[in-house]
């Protein structure tokens, strides 16, 4: 492990640590009433559990041919943090454990994901900081099959200032500042950016805001290669609404991207939508689209921001060259007494400014759907699908997984799940596609899923 990534690692520690215990000092303040689609939030909530257990595979190295099993363990921490009031709004979200392999078939290693943010209102109003966090894996070769020795950490830490500005009643001008240091534990696309922006606010009703935002950062990365280091402007309108059972946030304008070491330059649109729509009162919607200059650290913020922190590894291309990306995703969730369901597809095409031949296109579809058998048992069935489509080398691939789960609640904080699962995954690269059965037996205690709640057996 590199001395650089090990610093980032300490430096977002300490954030996240001091994140908590300041949520944490400020519980007994007295709460607001903040909403969200029309019901009042919990103020402060905070659950932490702990999660070990076994997984044994059939093809632990996940090979085309001579298949090997193993057996090996894994613990983790679980986390969920929320906060909001006038003087901090935070969220924390954490699934970090560690694997160990009995056999040695690959070196035990830290696993899972990280997802904090926090707003301090110093001055509220009038003076915030923020601070956001994000861990996780990323592989370090998209078209080979996933494992210990084709994945690699990642950390994505951000913070700056942002000032606001009475301009009148309903009006106010908002200046931010904000420096990102992006750190991998073995590829060398380690790299600082330095930004900021400024906005008019205006609240059309107590419900509604519309803005116009100016931003601009400079990505620079820290190993010497040329023509990698690149300015990013964008200029935009926005507009948020928020209402009964419907949000709204959508930011519409033009970007542009310059190439510091040459006069390589490309412009476009800038789009950026989310929707959220409460169906009925036990279903919902979500829908998200863009179209942005982006980076291989941005993708791997963005997708851990709509899938949610995991054990799992994200299949971002590793790459110094920004890219366009466009992207679509679609969830709906529908959560009933006894039983529930959940389905989702995201679509994501990457465009690259330098290596045209890194070009792709990614579809994922998942959907889950559970059974509570009695008060304290349960049944889900879960699948996933994902295609890569590398346009322009040899490397697409499609992977299916299906997964069978049972979980016993046998007392309010403990829980015992079992889950079995098979992968196929068919790839152009000789030797690129495997089968593979694996099977979990492991023990929660804490951190119990909230009932109704689709997924998370693992």
């Amino acid at each position: 492990m590199n001395r650089s990534y090990l610093g980032s690692c300490v430096r977002s520690a300490l954030a996240i640590a001091a994140l908590v215990g300041a949520a944490m000092a400020q519980a007994q303040q007295a709460p607001v009433q903040p909403t969200r689609g029309g019901q009042p939030l919990r103020e402060h909530s905070f659950d932490i559990g702990l999660l070990g257990g076994i997984n044994w595979s059939d093809n632990i190295r996940r090979t085309a041919v001579d298949e090997d099993e193993g057996t090996y363990s894994r613990t983790a921490v679980l986390l969920t943090y929320e906060r909001q009031s006038q003087r901090l709004n935070a969220s924390v979200n954490a699934d970090v454990g560690y694997e160990y392999y009995f056999d040695d078939e690959f070196d035990s290693d830290v696993v899972g994901g990280l997802d904090g943010t926090a707003v301090f209102g110093v001055v509220p109003g009038r003076f915030e900081w923020f601070v956001q966090d994000n861990f996780g894996q990323v592989t370090t070769d998209p078209f080979a099959a996933v494992t210990p020795e084709t994945r690699e950490n990642v950390n994505y830490f951000t913070t700056g200032p942002d000032v606001f500005v009475r301009l009148g009643s309903v009006t106010r001008l908002r200046v931010n500042g904000r420096y990102s240091n992006i750190n991998y534990e073995r590829s060398p696309f380690d790299h600082d950016r330095i930004g900021g922006g400024v906005g008019i606010e205006r609240e059309l009703s107590s419900s509604s805001v519309a803005s116009l935002n100016l931003r601009t950062d400079r990505t620079e990365y820290d190993a010497n290669v040329p023509d990698v280091d690149y300015d990013r402007d964008e200029a935009s309108l926005g507009f948020i609404a928020q209402g009964a059972r419907t949000r709204a946030n959508l930011e519409v304008g033009y970007t542009r991207l310059t190439a510091l070491d040459s006069d390589r330059e490309s412009s476009g649109l800038l789009l950026r939508l989310s929707l959220d729509r409460q169906l009925t009162q036990a279903s919902q919607l979500g829908l998200t689209l863009g179209r942005e200059f982006s980076d291989a650290g941005d993708v791997f913020r963005l997708q851990q921001s709509l899938t949610g922190v995991s054990q799992g590894t994200q299949t971002v291309l590793p790459s110094s060259d920004p890219f366009t990306n466009e992207y679509v995703t679609l969830h709906y969730q529908l959560v009933g007494r006894r039983s529930g369901m959940g389905a989702g597809v995201a679509h994501f095409e990457e465009t690259y400014e330098g290596a045209g031949n890194a070009d792709r296109t990614r579809l994922l579809v998942d959907a889950s759907i559970y059974r509570e058998l009695s008060a304290n048992t349960r049944v889900e069935l879960l699948g996933r699908r994902e295609e890569d489509d590398a346009r322009n080398i040899p490397g697409d691939y499609v992977e299916t997984s299906g997964a069978l789960g049972f979980s016993w609640q046998a007392s309010r904080k403990l829980s015992f799940n079992l889950q079995i699962e098979r992968v196929d995954r068919n790839s152009e690269l000789a030797g690129g596609g495997y089968v593979e059965n694996r099977a979990w037996l492991g023990v929660r205690y804490g951190h119990v899923l909230a009932r109704g709640q689709v997924g998370g057996l693992q």
